[in-house]
């Protein structure tokens, strides 16, 4: 192996896992190399690229209030900056790029985190960025000229243009995320001025052109990728050294863009084109390839970027040409319609066994020239997902993160029955849009058995209806008195109780699987946990929802004790305006050793049983394992 390539590839490791140990044994591999291979230089060249990697994304010290300005424009929110500190901006409908903002309050930056699901958090935490401004004013508008090309380009009202141009979606795709049209343009004319001249002159012509484009556009990940390929390509023809300066460059310049497709994609594209395979054996490879790669960063199988990604990539280029030309066609919208075929799609989800397979499959891919094994080693992997996708053994409960609200899931082994108790939503976001009905196809989820509403507050009922309508809903359950036709103990308690208010009229639910027991209270209160305690026997319960999201008006010290729970779960929204949860609840569970999870603070919370393997994770990255005893 290139001795270039050993120190991309040891690079680009550190910067995956940004580990003192992983720098240090890469240290040890590249000084045993470097005295064999007589070529010390190496040792150097890596120990540079980590200085460097950790002087570029070393966190600042949390910013100030004070002048920021915009360097970035995204569909949702706009990034700006004061020197080295950086600051997301919320509601940037009528920013541009260079605008000075006056921020006057900043807040540490929280967003909803559900497995499977995009995380805007982690997203920002992967830039170097943790803060967001919740009070800000705009001082000017910019009058640079990257600012009014922006704003004339905003005008047309035109999303492939504002896609293809500035990365600004209003669906994340995969081409979208490979930023395809653009560099098919790029990629397609060096083609081109090979032709008329030699690549000595293509290659450098080509990074001038790239360049001068991001003086007036910004400089997308994907382009910065292109612009260190055809430098590579400028300055030698080994493939390997072209492989490494993008698994060096590239993290370089893209904080936190080690794992972006825009790099995976190539690199991986790069390899199969040197593995000595003829043209329909490259394509079977590159189809495996992107098939991994969409159920891993999407969950999903996109059939229209599956099948069609290696045939119709220039047609998006060839629109892109024919949009920034002053004329306009009608056969254009058609031609835009090609787009809505993305729809077309099968979610999956990746897990753990699925992530081991692929990893065995590029290693294969990388070390085994029989192409036969290869597609040997690609249909076992697919096998693994087909079993963990429809023969799943494992009992899941999961809880939701859906901010200040309940919405949790219930899914028996191979999904003989599917319950969710409560779809709530929220004033500034739909809950159901966003998170509940992704999640469903994330986990390859075909219907609802039973959806309960335990009361009709907005938080837990208020998504119900949209539910029903954008997904299959066998039976809607509203009344204690209506059965729960499941093959486990699942039962409605205390369906006649005194209740003084509607908190208090909750459907209360206890079921039980694999010997765990579970108690799920609603927005009941203290009063009616009285009356629980006085009527059942509740001292086995395993894992408890606190009621009413841990406010003071539920989860007695009283009732905490005799249930005693291994874990307390409370769903619950960050900052959110009733003090949820309260400290005295927080207080009784400490004081009596009992362990509790909240969305607030782990995202959504996971528990899977297998008979006596019984695990919990969060979204957070907290994992554990219940006692059998």
């Amino acid at each position: 192996m290139n001795s270039w390539l050993i120190v991309g590839i040891c690079f680009w490791t550190t910067t995956l896992f940004r580990d003192i140990y992983f720098i240090f044994i890469f240290l040890l591999c590249l000084i045993y190399l470097s005295y064999r291979l007589k070529e010390r230089r190496w040792i150097l060249i890596y120990v540079f690229c980590v200085f460097l990697f950790i002087a570029t994304t070393a966190y600042p010290k949390s910013p100030q209030p004070g002048q920021y300005t915009v360097y970035e424009i995204k569909q949702n929110y706009a990034l700006a900056r004061q020197g080295r500190q950086q600051l997301v901006i919320y509601d940037a409908e009528d920013l541009s790029y260079y605008d000075r903002l006056d921020v006057e309050k900043i807040e540490s930056l929280h967003s909803l985190d559900n497995l499977s699901l995009f995380s805007f958090e982690e997203h920002m935490e992967k830039k170097g960025i943790r803060f967001f401004a919740s009070r800000y004013a705009k001082i000017s508008s910019s009058n640079h000229y990257k600012a009014k090309i922006f704003r004339w380009f905003k005008e047309k009202e035109d999303p492939f243009l504002m896609s293809a141009l500035y990365q600004i979606h209003q669906k994340n795709s995969f081409f979208a995320s490979l930023g395809v049209p653009l560099l098919i343009l790029f990629t397609s004319l060096e083609r081109k001025m090979r032709k008329w001249w030699s690549s000595m002159y293509s290659h450098p012509l080509i990074v001038v052109l790239m360049l001068a484009y991001g003086f007036f556009f910004p400089f997308h990940p994907s382009l910065i990728r292109l612009i260190l390929m055809h430098m590579a390509m400028w300055r030698s023809e080994n493939w390997k050294a072209h492989q490494s300066v993008m698994l060096i460059g590239y993290p370089l310049c893209v904080s936190g863009g080690s794992l972006d497709l825009a790099l995976l994609v190539p690199v991986s594209f790069l390899w199969i084109s040197k593995k000595g395979w003829n043209k329909k054996q490259e394509i079977f490879a590159r189809f495996f390839i992107l098939l991994v790669f969409q159920v891993l960063f999407f969950s999903k199988i996109d059939l229209f970027s599956l099948f069609f990604f290696l045939w119709f990539k220039k047609l998006y280029a060839f629109l892109l040409l024919i949009k920034l030309l002053p004329f306009s066609w009608t056969w254009m919208r058609e031609l835009e319609e090609m787009e809505t075929w993305e729809n077309v799609f099968f979610s999956l989800r990746p897990t753990l066994l699925f992530t081991g397979a692929c990893v065995f499959l590029f290693w294969r891919l990388a070390t085994d020239h029989r192409f036969r094994s290869f597609a040997k080693t690609g249909l076992f992997c697919f096998g693994i997902l087909f079993i963990t996708l429809f023969c799943n053994p494992f009992f899941h409960v999961y809880m939701l993160d859906i901010g200040q609200g309940d919405c949790t899931l219930i899914v028996e082994p191979f999904q003989k029955s599917v319950i969710m108790i409560d779809a709530g939503q929220n004033m500034y976001r739909d809950n159901v849009e966003q998170i509940v009905v992704p999640f469903l196809k994330s986990r390859n989820i075909r219907k609802i058995d039973l959806l309960i509403a335990t009361h009709d507050d907005f938080d837990h009922s208020g998504g119900i209806e949209q539910l029903c309508e954008s997904f299959p809903v066998e039976k809607v359950i509203r009344d204690p008195d209506e059965e729960i036709d499941v093959e486990y103990p699942f039962l409605s308690l205390l369906s006649k109780r005194e209740a003084n208010n509607e908190n208090d009229q909750s459907l209360i639910h206890y079921f039980a699987y694999d010997g765990l027991e579970y108690l799920w209270t609603g927005d009941a209160g203290i009063e009616i946990e009285k009356q629980l305690l006085d009527q059942y026997d509740l001292s086995g319960v395993d894992i408890l929802k606190l009621g009413h999201h841990g406010s003071a008006t539920s989860s007695s010290f009283d009732f905490l004790m005799e249930t005693d729970p291994l874990l307390a779960l409370i769903s619950v929204g960050a900052n959110n305006r009733y003090g949820h949860p309260h400290p005295d609840v927080l207080s009784s569970l400490n004081e009596l050793g009992i362990d509790a999870l909240m969305t607030k603070d782990d995202g959504m919370i996971h528990i899977f049983t297998l008979k006596n393997l019984r695990f919990f994770e969060t979204a957070k990255g907290r994992i554990g394992m219940f006692d059998p005893s």
